[in-house]
């Protein structure tokens, strides 16, 4: 009788001593305080893909991670960086390129040198360099920008040099546009619909998500065109920007753009701040790639992000301790 009545009380002991285990674990994740409670995502300007992505992250994070306050700062790709590595920000949008050359301290980091305190995070979307006018202009290519006034982004994009190097290919620079009457104004997206709109300018560029904001609130007023880049010129951007790629913009991606817009472009990445403690970037981590239809919810150019694709074209040596946990825990 008493062989009989063990086996129940030590299945009773034994799932009582589970429960208390797993209420010790819930108790552990609920009391877990962030080890930084205020941390800064910096995006890019109003009007653009990468504003409205960080503010649905922003959101995600702060209701999945009790005690995190997360700011929501405009900026722009290589700046991004820099902010970052300046422990400005801990967060930051930024093109494969532009982290590429902070790497090796080569582009647009050559005077500042490498970044020391800037890991790579997650891989989101392709970003298309897309260049766009109105449909009665009579700007066909590049070639014509030699006299034109030019919107190339807000002086801290990276998106300036790369257009002026595009530009190089034709003997055109900034300066010998403006010496023949034209004009490069530096702003960001939410002007430049109603610069070009207005006549102010001729021509807006952006590296940016495909469909754009601004882009989709020009067409919705005005009949538009984008400038193609012949593939010549896309080789040149290729070789002289290690990270750039020549890109198709899917026709159909705009109302009316019937046809597929050759282009090139880059991968929008996040990068971290070596500063922020694995258990934290493991948690923002986590709660991004959980919460990933939501952020489908704000852009679709999200759909296609998930966890195949979360650190495409990322090299495992530059990402964060807390990103390899969560990829090691799948």
């Amino acid at each position: 009788m008493k062989k009989l009545l063990s086996m129940p009380i030590l299945v009773f002991f034994l799932l009582f001593l589970g429960a208390c285990e797993e209420s010790d674990k819930a108790e552990s994740a609920d009391s877990y305080e962030p080890e930084m409670s205020n941390i800064v995502i910096s995006s890019g300007p109003l009007g653009g893909g990468w504003y409205n992505t960080a503010a649905g992250i922003a959101e995600i994070l702060m209701r999945e991670i009790d005690g995190l306050n997360v700011t929501v700062n405009e900026g722009g790709g290589y700046e991004n960086i820099n902010l970052v590595e300046k422990g400005k920000a801990q967060i930051g949008y930024a093109f494969t390129n532009d982290v590429m050359s902070g790497f090796t301290g080569t582009g647009v980091f050559e005077e500042d040198g490498k970044t020391e305190n800037v890991n790579t995070f997650l891989s989101l979307y392709k970003s298309h360099l897309q260049t766009v006018t109105l449909a009665d202009n009579d700007i066909e290519s590049y070639a014509d920008f030699g006299d034109k006034d030019i919107l190339p982004g807000e002086a801290s994009y990276a998106t300036v040099q790369h257009v002026e190097k595009i530009l190089n290919y034709y003997d055109i620079s900034y300066d010998s546009i403006r010496e023949n009457g034209g004009s490069v104004s530096y702003t960001g997206y939410s002007d430049m619909t109603g610069l070009v709109k207005d006549g102010h300018a001729d021509v807006a560029i952006g590296m940016t998500a495909a469909p754009s904001g601004f882009i989709m609130e020009l067409n919705a007023q005005d009949d538009i065109k984008f400038i193609e880049m012949e593939s010549d010129v896309q080789e040149y951007i290729q070789e002289e920007v290690p990270g750039i790629t020549p890109m198709k913009m899917p026709a159909g991606t705009y109302d009316g753009q019937s046809e597929p817009v050759s282009t090139v472009g880059s991968y929008t990445n996040l990068v971290m701040s070596s500063e922020v403690p694995e258990e934290l970037a493991y948690r923002i981590t986590k709660a991004i790639m959980e919460n990933r239809d939501e952020l489908e919810e704000v852009d679709s150019v999200l759909s296609n992000f998930n966890e195949d694709t979360m650190v495409e074209g990322l090299e495992k040596e530059n990402l964060h301790p807390g990103v390899l946990r969560y990829l090691d825990e799948k």
